[in-house]
């Protein structure tokens, strides 16, 4: 590998040539045909990163849009899996979703029922909606709202912007008897 130059006008090429330097070093290779290199966003990991927020990826989304209702307890465990790797997307996920995990449960026998059809409908219109969440600025304070109640908890995660608040993420759970204490939903809060 060539040694690379500074060039005094941006930063980014010379910690990108530190970082080749070290790939190298590693004697790691790269393939240039899967590289992104000075975009302002890019695809990763099933998401659209840009400097000041980040997407789900349309490729995936389609797939969700696309997919048809589930039949078995299987592919709703499969539909599940798709719609929860974007969990952090939409608030109360877990409260929207709790028709489709019920199907899932040991011992449940399954009955596609209309709540069933219309949490996928919601998750639906939910992801294809392209959520976007913001990247934390740790220069900046961070806002965090919770919420519990007997059933569930939930907390989003934002940060004012220099106009309006922007969401980094959401976080919801659904409490389980056996996870149930005594503790009225304030003490759940506090526990979130």
């Amino acid at each position: 590998m060539e040694k690379c130059t500074r060039l005094p006008y941006t930063v980014a090429l010379t910690n990108l040539c530190t970082v080749f330097q070290l790939i190298a070093k590693a004697n790691l290779h790269l393939n240039p045909a899967k590289c992104s290199l000075f975009h302002r966003q890019t695809s990763f990991l099933g998401h659209v990163v840009s400097e000041r927020e980040v997407s789900t990826d349309p490729a995936k989304v389609e797939a969700v849009e696309k997919w048809l209702s589930p039949m078995s307890t299987g592919e709703v465990c499969s539909f599940l899996g798709l719609a929860s790797f974007y969990r952090r997307f939409i608030a109360e996920f877990a409260n929207i979703a709790q028709p489709l995990h019920q199907l899932t449960e040991k011992g449940q026998r399954f009955t596609w029922l209309p709540a069933s059809q219309n949490t996928v409908n919601h998750l639906h219109k939910d992801l294809i909606t392209t959520p976007i969440l913001a990247i934390p600025d740790s220069t900046k304070p961070f806002l965090l709202d919770t919420d519990a109640s007997n059933d569930g908890v939930g907390a989003v995660l934002s940060q004012m912007s220099e106009d309006d608040e922007r969401v980094v993420a959401y976080y919801s759970h659904t409490l389980h008897s056996k996870t149930l204490t005594s503790k009225p939903s304030i003490g759940q809060e506090q526990n979130t």
